[in-house]
Parts: C-alpha cells; sequence; structure tokens
C-alpha cells in the first residue's frame, strides 16, 4: 500500500461527508410536491453517491481482492425502505430517515475500515526481520565490483563466498617437517657421494 492509497479513501471519506442533505425531501411530508430544484439536488447527489460506491467497489477489487468481508460490507449498505430484508415504498417518514442514515453510516464504516488497514500497510520504508543481516549482505566493498569502461552487468559482479573458497591452503606441519628431512638427507647424500668420488679419483691419480 502507498500513501496515495490513503489519499484515495480520504477523498471518498470527504465526499461522502459533503453529501448533500436530501433527507427532508426523501422523507417529505404526504403531499409535498418536489419543485424542480428539488428534483435536481435529489438527482446530484444520488449521482455523487453511486460515483462514490463504484470508486468503493473498484478500490477493494483492486487493492483487496478476494476479500469477502469487504464485499460482503459493501453488498450490505442499502439506502431504501425495506421489511423483512423487501425492498417496499412507505410514507413512514422516521423509516425513510433511518434507512438512509443506517446507509450512509454502513458507507463511512466500510471505509473507516479500509482507510485504518491501508494505515497498517503502508510501506514507507523496506522492513527486516534481522536488520544485521541485511546489512551484511548490502555492504558490496570496491573490490568486489569490476567496472568495465562505466557498464556494469552480472558477470562483473565477483563474491567475496567465491574468493573465500580460492584461499590457498597450507600444508600441515608435519608433513612440512617430513619434507624438510628428506630435502636434508638428500641433500647430505649428495654431498657424501661427490666427496667419496673425489678422494678415489685422487687415490688413483
Amino acid at each position: 500500500m502507498k500513501k496515495k492509497d490513503l489519499t484515495i479513501i480520504d477523498d471518498l471519506l470527504n465526499r461522502t461527508n459533503n453529501l448533500p442533505e436530501i433527507l427532508h425531501l426523501r422523507a417529505a411530508e404526504i403531499g409535498y410536491i418536489l419543485t424542480d430544484e428539488d428534483k435536481k439536488l435529489l438527482l446530484e447527489t444520488y449521482e455523487k453517491l453511486d460515483d462514490i460506491l463504484k470508486e468503493s467497489a473498484a478500490f477493494i477489487n483492486v487493492k483487496f481482492p478476494g476479500r469477502q468481508s469487504f464485499i460482503y460490507a459493501w453488498n450490505n449498505i442499502d439506502f431504501d425502505t425495506k421489511i423483512g430484508g423487501i425492498k417496499v415504498i412507505t410514507t413512514d417518514r422516521e423509516h425513510t430517515k433511518r434507512e438512509w442514515k443506517k446507509g450512509i453510516f454502513d458507507l463511512k464504516s466500510l471505509l473507516k475500515t479500509l482507510r485504518n488497514e491501508i494505515i497498517l500497510m503502508i510501506d514507507d520504508e523496506p522492513y527486516s526481520d534481522n536488520p544485521d543481516k541485511e546489512t551484511k549482505n548490502n555492504n558490496f566493498s570496491a573490490n568486489n565490483i569490476i567496472y568495465n569502461e562505466g557498464n556494469v552487468t552480472g558477470k562483473q559482479v565477483q563474491s567475496s563466498l567465491l574468493d573465500n573458497h580460492k584461499a590457498v591452503k597450507t600444508p600441515p606441519i608435519a608433513a612440512i617437517a617430513m619434507i624438510k628431512n628428506i630435502l636434508i638427507g638428500l641433500f647430505v647424500t649428495i654431498v657424501g657421494g661427490i666427496i667419496i668420488w673425489y678422494l678415489t679419483t685422487k687415490t688413483f691419480i
């Protein structure tokens, strides 16, 4: 979620709160004849309300796909008078007012719930459960990256892990001592052979 999503919901809430007051027309006294201005106000209000409902549904479908709780809440928003769940036309003014207020209340409640969830889901900065590990993995040194004429490709990135595997393994101390003794013995044998050869040759002469 982004801050712009919160802005969208705030706009829908603001438009809902600023809907014209039409209860006196929807629940007008019996015999009252609507004027052209009344009809215009009702039509404009219904159109604004219809836009809010459609935009709310689109937002839920895109941002909260499959969230049955939001879909159910949206489907239950209604402004018409009902008896036993069936819509009816009634002259009961209080009933008419009550259903309209309930519809507006349900719409605002849904928008406020969406707003609360968006606030919790807004991700301004990346979050890590293990910040130390993330910092370690993101510490790239200049020695690990080769720049080729200003272009960096995937093949030019050298991992420090590879450097660890390339380390030269030194022979064990015992092996070094053994090799040293062999070389010394070989040297003594060669020198001794030369001396014996020299003495033997000189005797014959």
